[in-house]
């Protein structure tokens, strides 16, 4: 194994005494730590040779699970059906649109499809990060961003449908975004600031007019973001850091005009706004936890004016036991993305029937609400995968809940979901907390001892929910069994695990990893 010298002239960044014997390995393009590096990786290489043929075999395993070429489930919108199609051998899929059919089916026209969008051709070889992708209104404009340098700085583009000419818009620093007004021509981008902070609001003209900055936020704990309401009537601004939110609001067919705060920003209230319908009546949701941590919604009929807080009318209230995580409004439904006992939830209220939630298969998933459907619609879409099950887009029918498989992405080979077994397991940790965990083992290995590969992840507020992997099949195959360790760090402990006990975090692990009762 290789050795490295020890060199004591640099002192040890978090220790009050001493130096640091190796500070010398930061110097990445000396000689001395170059050769070092050689010799690790050939240090590394020798020790694995022996795995060569295992490691070609599960490349071509997992290789061969996977379809290269394949077409995205078209979303209609207007006149067209806009959808994405995957090539082998290409890096990136290309955006394409069709004509909608009469019969509004899902059936795309190659021969009159039009390519929109080759990020292949764009990328050339070298690095490429697509930001915005956001049609106009009229559906003549394509506004979309690059970044082809890796700093997440990105370049603006409008691409004029009717004659394929691009323009590069010439702004600096901007954060990828890229939000449209109701006229098609006016659109409003993030600036960041030194510190790569989306820091202000800045309004365009297609006309050529300059730039004119619409909104600065000075306070570096507060992110920007500008986005069009479900109704499309309205253009919001959302101001954010970690415990507090602000929201403003523009009517989408007046963009010249400047933007109007809902709710007047207070520590530790944290809301965000959306516009639809509520029998029948335009209506303004705010979504807010001034009454608890898990949030509550609450509605103001828009009467032409920007509600202030004092017209806010409870619509569902604050449920100690369910964290309301976000709100989803169609003209036929309001529908809600809860979380309860760890597992996410859709919740439907349609309009002047009976609230239903959404019934799924397996017992551990993920799930959430796509929106690709338009505001009119009847149905939506939802997101579902589960350990055993490849994700799937589930059309979802609001009035009665009748859902239908469009699409899920393919398996190749032999693969059956039903030969693997999905579960929700609980630890209880040392205060006694009950830790949801997420298994899959192959179905002939239960009631036998089995290997467990465990997995946990909680920081930043990040709720891990249960993924498919076509690689993962390779180990479940193998009579390995693979668990997701539901630990305190993600959103759904972040209250409770912080502070003094915030050491929770380090404890749930190891409870999660304590013998389990035989699956």
């Amino acid at each position: 194994m290789p050795l490295t010298a020890n060199d004591s002239s640099a002192p040890i960044a978090h220790k009050a005494e001493g130096a640091d014997p190796y500070a010398w390995l930061q110097e990445r393009d000396t000689d001395a730590v170059l050769d070092y590096l050689k010799a690790e990786n050939s240090y590394l290489d020798a020790q694995l040779a022996h795995q060569g043929p295992l490691r070609e075999t599960l490349f071509q395993e997992i290789k061969g699970r996977i379809l290269e070429t394949d077409l995205s489930l078209p979303s209609p919108w207007g006149p067209y059906l806009y959808y994405t199609r995957t090539t082998a051998g290409d890096e990136y899929a290309r955006h394409y649109r069709c004509p909608r059919p009469a019969d509004d089916s899902l059936t795309v026209d190659e021969s009159r499809e039009q390519l929109l969008l080759d990020p292949n051709a764009l990328a050339n070889g070298g690095f490429f990060s697509l930001g915005a992708f956001s049609i106009s209104p009229d559906h003549q404009r394509l506004a979309y961003s690059l970044d082809t340098t890796g700093e997440e700085i990105y370049t603006l583009f409008v691409k004029e449908l009717a004659s394929d000419k691009v323009s590069e818009l010439s702004f600096d620093n901007c954060d990828g975004s890229m939000t449209w007004a109701n006229d098609s021509l006016t659109l409003f981008f993030g600036e960041l600031d030194d510190t790569h902070r989306p820091h202000k609001l800045l309004r365009y003209r297609l006309d050529g007019t300059a730039a004119e900055e619409v909104f600065h936020e000075p306070d570096g704990r507060f992110f920007l973001h500008c986005y069009r309401s479900s109704s499309e009537r309205q253009l919001l601004l959302s101001l954010g850091s970690k415990t507090t939110g602000e929201t403003w609001a523009l009517d989408a067919t007046q963009p010249q005009l400047p933007f109007t705060c809902l709710a007047p920003r207070v520590e530790g209230h944290e809301y965000d706004v959306d516009h639809g319908l509520l029998d029948g009546q335009w209506t303004w949701f705010i979504r807010s936890n001034r009454d608890g941590i898990n949030f509550a919604l609450y509605q103001a009929a828009d009467n032409g004016a920007i509600p202030e807080q004092d017209d806010w009318q409870l619509l569902v209230p604050h449920n100690p036991e369910v964290m309301l995580d976000g709100v989803t409004l169609n003209a036929a439904a309001m529908t809600l993305s809860l979380r309860e006992g760890g597992l996410p939830i859709i919740e439907v209220h349609p309009r002047d029937l009976p609230v239903y939630r959404v019934q799924l298969p397996d017992a551990a998933y993920s799930l959430h609400v796509q929106n690709s459907l338009e505001f009119s619609s009847e149905r939506i879409r939802l997101r579902y995968e589960a350990l055993n099950r490849p994700a799937q887009v589930r059309q979802l029918q609001l009035a009665d809940g009748q859902q239908q498989v469009l699409k899920e992405t393919p398996v190749l080979g032999p693969f059956d979901p039903e030969a693997y077994v999905s579960q929700r397991l609980w630890a209880t940790a040392a205060d006694g907390t009950q830790v949801p965990i997420s298994l899959v083992v192959k179905r002939d290995c239960l009631g036998q001892p089995t290997p467990l590969y465990l997995y946990g992840y909680g920081a930043y507020g990040e709720s891990l929910d249960p993924w498919f992997s076509h690689a993962r099949l390779s180990l479940l195959d193998r009579g390995v069994a693979f668990a997701i360790a539901h630990v305190r760090g993600a959103a759904s402990w972040v209250r409770p695990g912080t502070a003094p006990a915030s050491r929770n975090t380090s404890r749930t692990p190891s409870a999660t990893s304590s013998p389990a009762p035989n699956t």
